[in-house]
């Protein structure tokens, strides 16, 4: 996996934590199921309660919530963003296991605010969260954490497979993350497992859709214009005409909205 491997992961000891942990990344998607809930309000509650709340957490070492840039059409055809869920945040931790700490089940105790419909945004927005571990590239998510975040990353998910066809697959997948990480404005490249250990909570929608989320996760971190993303975009739809499968990737580019340190 060149390009992945080739960026120096930091030890867990080099950052104080000990080293049998696991460094990972929480995803957590967002999408509205309450017409009754104004943005305005929902972003005030996330960037001023509830990330806040996670960031100052012993584990979470950053926070960053993202907006999905709608993809441009190409010759007026109508374009299907391939997830349903408009905003993502993502939050580095020192070690994934504490997502099943009593810490992290305190999270919710911040979803109250006066001017929420029903007092929860839990009760107003449907969100999806996902565990992943660190494997390989950069131990800062994209090259940049926080309040020195990137502009945009490229969140790519892919779903491997066993065999010679896969092989010939993930050659492929390798020269997409190589065109990416090529592009002027890439700050970093790091690549994460989906977790085989889920909180009950984030695995039983799974389990109850039979949609489990891709293994593999690669997070391309890039400061760059707007108009630099149609490369990517291309570079995915080339990469998708020579997969035995293109249902098995799914590319989504995301803009910060806020960045937090830990």
């Amino acid at each position: 996996m060149g390009s992945i491997t080739a960026t120096e992961t930091v030890a867990p000891q080099s950052m104080g934590v000990a080293s049998s942990t696991k460094q990972g990344l929480l995803y957590v998607g967002a999408r509205f199921t309450n017409p009754d809930l104004p943005y305005p309000d929902f972003a005030r509650w996330y960037d001023e309660i509830h990330i806040p709340h996670l960031a100052s957490m012993r584990n979470c070492r950053a926070a960053m919530r993202y907006t999905r840039v709608t993809e441009p059409s190409v010759d007026g055809r109508e374009v299907t963003q391939s997830s349903s869920m408009p905003y993502a945040t993502f939050y580095p931790l020192h070690d994934v296991s504490w997502l099943h700490s009593e810490e992290f089940d305190s999270a919710k105790d911040s979803t109250e605010a006066d001017y929420l419909p029903g007092r929860s945004v839990f009760k107003s927005v449907d969100f999806e969260g996902r565990g992943y571990e660190l494997v390989g590239g950069s131990s800062v998510m994209g090259g940049g954490e926080g309040k020195g975040a990137t502009r945009f990353i490229v969140f790519t998910t892919y779903k491997s497979r066993k065999g010679g066809i896969a092989r010939a697959d993930d050659e492929c997948m390798e020269k997409f993350y190589d065109a990416v990480a090529a592009l002027p404005g890439c700050r970093g490249i790091t690549r994460y497992l989906y977790c085989d250990v889920q909180r009950p909570e984030m695995a039983a929608k799974f389990e109850a859709s039979g949609q489990w989320p891709a293994r593999d996760a690669v997070i391309h971190g890039l400061d760059v214009e707007k108009g630099v993303l149609d490369s990517v975009y291309r570079a995915r739809d080339e990469v998708a005409k020579k997969l035995s499968d293109s249902s098995t990737l799914d590319v989504a580019i995301y803009e910060l909205l806020i960045g937090l340190d830990g």
